[in-house]
This record gives structure tokens, sequence and C-alpha cells, in this order.
């Protein structure tokens, strides 16, 4: 991944990850895996760098709508930690879910 560096570690919520190893090989050096039954946000993994600090990716599962997916995909995320990943999934399924807006027929002919 493109400035973050040698990655050294990740972080994972283990709801999503049951088989995870806890030393993964990756590009000539091995990565170690921590995760959590709770307290981490289960739709993200946290990739870290000792040199370069670290990233964190949402994960959208795979059942998600190509609309919802890509809409998630497309739209900047906030830095400040407002949103968890699950509540940014919810309201990406909301934003894609709601029933659409009734739009009055004209009876007869239009102005």
């Amino acid at each position: 991944m493109d400035g973050v560096g040698i990655i050294t570690r990740v972080i994972l919520g283990i709801g999503l990850w049951p088989d995870i190893p806890h030393r993964i090989p990756v590009g000539g050096h091995l990565v170690t895996a921590g995760w959590f039954v709770s307290g981490h946000e289960q739709h993200e993994i946290t990739l870290c760098s000792y040199r370069d600090g670290s990233r964190t990716l949402l994960i959208i599962p795979p059942t998600t709508e190509p609309d919802t997916a890509a809409w998630l995909m497309n739209t900047p995320l906030p830095v400040d930690g407002s949103s968890t990943a699950t509540e940014l999934l919810a309201m990406a399924t909301a934003r894609f879910d709601a029933p659409p807006v009734d739009v009055p027929q004209w009876i007869g002919r239009p102005m």
C-alpha cells in the first residue's frame, strides 16, 4: 500500500475473521496479526508500520449492494473518528434502501 511503508502489524476484530493466523508472511517478512473479540470495530482493519504510523481500512461486506459499496468507496470518510465503520455502513445502506419519494402525477394535462 503506497504511503504506509512496510506493514508490521494488522489489527482486526475476530468476528469477521475467525481463522486468522498470528503471523502472516507478506513480501518476504512476517506481519503479526492481533485480533479482538470486542472493543475493536468489526468492519475495520488497521495496518501498522513502525516507520510510517498506521492506516485504517473500511471493510465492505461482500453482500453489500453495488450502489451502496460504490458510494462507500467514493465518499471521503471523516478523519476525526466521528463515525465508526459500522455507522458508516448503516448510513450508506439507509441511503440506498430508503423508499422512493412519491412524485405527484398530473391529472389531465400538465400546465
